[in-house]
């Protein structure tokens, strides 16, 4: 069945109710903190981080030597995968619990078609605003009685797009380059976190932009890793020119800069954990580390991110550190979408029983269970299906491709014509999980901004906009 009659049907059946949406299987939980207590919460975001670029993931390079000290107090997750493969539509979903196709926040532009490559042409394109009216983490926490502070360096995450929903205060901050550094925004933490009178607990969202092209790192990292030899030989047009000027056509050359500006943010954390034990804030946290999505290095021909949905876009780290979790490696899959549910129901907030995420502290308690799917989507365009087994990629004109993780985990050989069977039940799965986004997002309101002409320039500087 091709997928634009696909689509006709699941959105049949959702509008009729006969297809279940699998999030209303999903259970409540204990919390990952003890009941009744309401921990200082942090969630850290690092733009464009891919999961197996750490240490602590297997790595071989030193990327990451203060977040592999984390994930020794912390709870971390093998297979966490985020809903895109964009900044927008994955911190949307972080913030809702709502998948892309249902939070409908997704786009720069009011062409879908055209807003997806990643480059949008014209005088101030419109991009998507967050509904105002729907649920979020920050006003979840709020109206629980948590400070909120919102810090941001993305010029796809202002308050004038709705990001702001539910803070009390949300800040987006500059810097001297093309974004304020890791440093920048940690020290502007710890001097809220100092600045607050303790007679509320406090959730804080930084968002940092390193390692997000254009790879800038400071000189005496970037000397630390050398590009690869041999050399891996990219097309010149496959190369983001923003990247390439004075750069060799090499794809391990631009990997190498991205080692680096994971290790320049890695410190920055570093030292941010140290700033907060010295103040005597670490103990009780709940403190929380996760990216938005990966970056390819011509893993599937291809650089940068948001084109498509292979695993070095979607599988992200996440680490959390909370006083009622054991720390170790959990070999379960996870979403992205279920973030905001588990840290919700920690504090002791309400969370509507409608959201596709779900509170995923037993399973971080245990370690074991059976593991769920994950849904990725590029809305209007291609969706992916994952268990920790197999994966379905599928886009509206038809073409599938399903990868066998177990025994090929870097998607490198299509077996979808021999497996037909699993094809179908795969699919069978992403329609339901599709019925269940179209009727959640039945009744967002989907409002669109301008974006103004300074924002405009720093999207052109980070290879949004030309």
């Amino acid at each position: 069945m091709r997928w634009s009659r696909t689509i006709v049907l699941v959105v049949g059946c959702a509008l009729a109710g006969a297809i279940l949406d699998p999030s209303r299987l999903r259970r409540e939980t204990p919390g990952i903190v003890a009941a009744g207590t309401q921990p200082d919460i942090v969630l850290v975001t690092v733009d464009a981080l891919r999961a197996d670029h750490l240490g602590v993931y297997g790595y071989d390079r030193p990327t990451s030597p203060h977040l592999d000290a984390l994930a020794r107090e912390a709870a971390v997750v093998r297979d966490h995968i985020s809903q895109a493969s964009y900044t927008k539509a994955s911190v949307a979903t972080l913030f809702t619990g709502r998948l892309p196709s249902s939070h409908k926040t997704y786009t720069v532009s009011t062409s879908v078609a055209q807003s997806m490559t990643g480059h949008v042409s014209g005088n101030l394109p419109l991009t998507d605003v967050l509904d105002p009216d729907l649920w979020t983490l920050a006003g979840a926490l709020s109206s629980a009685g948590y400070t909120t502070i919102g810090l941001t360096t993305n010029p796809f995450l202002l308050k004038d797009y709705g990001f702001s929903s539910g803070f009390q205060e949300y800040r987006f901050l500059t810097g001297a380059g093309v974004f304020a550094s890791a440093r920048d925004v940690s020290r502007e933490a710890l001097s809220r976190l100092e600045r607050n009178d303790r007679r509320q607990p406090i959730f804080l969202w930084m968002h940092l932009m390193e390692p997000h092209s254009p790879y800038a790192p400071p000189a005496a990292i970037r000397a630390r890793f050398p590009p690869r030899q041999p050399a891996r030989p990219a097309v010149r047009s496959v190369i983001p020119p923003w990247l390439s000027e004075g750069g060799p056509a090499d794809a391990n050359y631009y990997e190498a800069l991205y080692d680096a500006e994971i290790a320049d943010v890695d410190a920055a954390i570093g030292e941010f954990v140290t700033g907060l034990r010295q103040r005597g804030l670490w103990q009780q946290m709940v403190f929380v580390v996760t990216s938005d999505h990966g970056e390819e290095f011509l893993d599937h021909g291809g650089f940068e991110h948001s084109n498509t949905l292979y695993d070095e876009m979607l599988r992200v780290p996440l680490f959390i550190k909370s006083p009622g979790l054991a720390p170790g490696m959990r070999e379960i899959q996870t979403e992205a979408v279920d973030l905001a549910p588990t840290l919700a129901h920690a504090a002791g907030a309400k969370v509507p029983p409608d959201l596709a995420g779900a509170d995923i502290a037993a399973a971080l308690q245990r370690g074991g269970a059976a593991d769920p799917i994950a849904f990725a989507e590029r809305p209007g365009d291609r969706f992916a299906i994952r268990t920790r087994e197999w994966k379905l990629i599928s886009t509206l004109d038809g073409h599938d491709e399903l990868f066998h993780l177990t025994v090929d985990p870097q998607e490198r050989s299509n077996v979808a014509a021999k497996e037909r069977a699993q094809v179908a039940q795969l699919r069978n799965r992403m329609a339901a999980v599709l019925a269940g986004a179209y009727r959640a997002g039945a009744t967002v309101r989907r409002d669109v901004a301008p974006i103004p002409p300074r924002v405009m320039d720093r999207l052109k500087a980070l290879g949004y906009l030309r």
